[in-house]
């Protein structure tokens, strides 16, 4: 019978049942004594054929993985790389096919042990290794081939095997999300939306109160000056580009000949400055800037809540970056809750502000290349888009 063991079967021959027939001849209220309510009850049923259990065709699947231990020979670490990009572009088919997004990834390496020979028995086998394995849980699950194979190559880089002795490698996703409704509900991204919106929506006066968060003081090491510390990083041999925040949803600033002058006035005056300002930064921009000439400001229905606009802008400005300085290794959950829940809250104030909020918030994790923040930021904008 299912659920019969090697120690529910010797208490029931010590009562001297070896058979259903014998089983069936015991009353219920002597099982549950012999062996408690559930197992009495269980034995009870299933020695007269009835089961209540619910009939499961298939299971639910529980990870994604591809592997490969034979053949892996490597010189150089960039062949590494090139193999495990391969296989994350075959596990994002896989899970793509399941239509699901991992929340956790794990990176799975056969290292020649040390005593073991160089060529095996077997051609080209793995011949005797030592198996390691290393896991990542994401903040938001995934299945891009370029997000998880950042994540191993990371993994990869924290074991630093010696390459030539790597003899097998594979990837693994667990911890799965459903993403058909998301695919079902998805929305248009927050640059159309503003485009369309931002227009026809005036700003109201009263501002929502800024987000409370787990800050006390910030890391001193990073309130340098920011906009010195990419150029060292870089001069230094920093971070791929590869490894930056999405910026799918950012254009590039146009020049200043492209820019009309009536659409530049309708704007708030804390947005024109600030693309004014950024023009202004680029050389070949400048002339162009001395020649234009801006139309003075109209009657503009926001133009008693300017002043209110900046500084509430200036006030949330500071109240992310102190937040940023703090949680420099990646901010606590509660806290991004916390800024995505006020972000959607301004979505009905003035999107404006909102897009101003998210850029300013890209631009510091940028200039400080806050590695543990890229999916953070990722996270709050496509929920935010999602409002």
């Amino acid at each position: 019978l299912p659920g019969v063991g090697y120690s529910t079967a010797s208490k029931l021959k010590e009562l001297g049942i070896e058979s259903c027939s014998q089983l069936a001849g015991l009353p219920l209220h002597q099982l549950q004594s012999e062996f408690g309510t559930k197992t009495g009850q269980m034995l009870y049923d299933y020695c007269r054929g009835i089961d209540s259990r619910e009939l499961k065709l298939s299971s639910e699947r529980k990870s994604i993985s591809v592997d490969v231990n034979y053949g892996i020979r490597f010189s150089e670490f960039s062949e590494a790389e090139k193999f495990i990009r391969d296989l994350t572009v075959e596990v994002e088919k896989r899970a793509a096919n399941c239509g699901v997004q991992a929340g956790s990834i794990t990176l799975k390496m056969m290292i020649r042990r040390a005593e073991a020979p160089v060529n095996p028995r077997k051609y080209l086998g793995h011949g005797p290794c030592d198996s390691l394995s290393r896991s990542i849980t994401l903040l938001v699950p995934t299945r891009s081939a370029e997000e998880i194979y950042r994540k191993c190559i990371h993994m990869l880089k924290q074991v630093n095997p010696v390459v030539s002795d790597i003899r097998g490698l594979g990837i693994q996703l667990t911890k799965f999300v459903s993403d058909v409704k998301v695919e079902a509900t998805r929305q248009p991204t927050l640059t159309s939306f503003k485009a369309s919106f931002s227009k026809t929506n005036p700003m109201v006066k009263k501002w929502p109160p800024l987000p409370q968060l787990s800050v006390q003081s910030p890391d001193k090491r990073f309130l340098t000056d920011s906009t010195s510390s990419p150029g060292k990083k870089a001069a230094s041999g920093g971070n791929s580009s590869s490894d930056r925040c999405d910026t799918a949803a950012w254009v590039e600033m146009p020049s200043a000949s492209q820019i009309s002058a009536e659409v530049l006035d309708e704007l708030p005056s804390v947005l024109r400055k600030e693309i004014l300002q950024e023009l202004g930064n680029n050389d070949a921009n400048k002339k162009e800037l001395d020649s234009c000439t801006i139309a003075p400001s109209g009657q503009n229905q926001l133009s008693s809540n300017i002043e209110c606009q900046s500084e509430f802008i200036a006030s949330l400005r500071k109240s992310l970056k102190t937040w940023i300085l703090h949680f420099t290794d990646g901010p606590l959950d509660c806290d991004v809750d916390i800024v995505t829940q006020h972000l959607q809250s301004l979505v009905s104030c003035n999107l404006e502000v909102v897009y101003m909020a998210l850029k300013y918030l890209r631009r510091t994790i940028l200039m400080l290349e806050l590695r543990n923040w890229y999916p953070v930021f990722n996270a709050i904008v496509r929920k935010v888009q999602n409002t």
